[in-house]
């Protein structure tokens, strides 16, 4: 399992609009829909979006490229 380190607040926000997206959808948000969610420019996204899959709180979906799993806290997309 990679190292966790702390959250940046722009980390931290990514991640509170996926929960928030999965909780209200049913599913985990694309990239384009974290932007809009949180008002980031979608390279700054990205960039997180790298980071935060380094560290593991993160990952792409195989079967439903362009979408990701959260993996922190047990609520994993599936």
């Amino acid at each position: 399992m990679p190292e966790r380190r702390a959250l940046t607040a722009a980390q931290e926000r990514l991640l509170d609009a996926a929960r928030a997206h999965l909780d209200e959808h049913g599913d985990v948000p694309m990239a384009e829909d974290l932007a809009l969610a949180t008002g980031l420019q979608s390279t700054a996204v990205l960039s997180q979006l790298g980071e935060l899959g380094v560290q593991g709180y993160l990952s792409s979906d195989p079967l439903m490229p362009g979408h990701l799993r959260i993996n922190d806290s047990g609520r994993a997309a599936t």
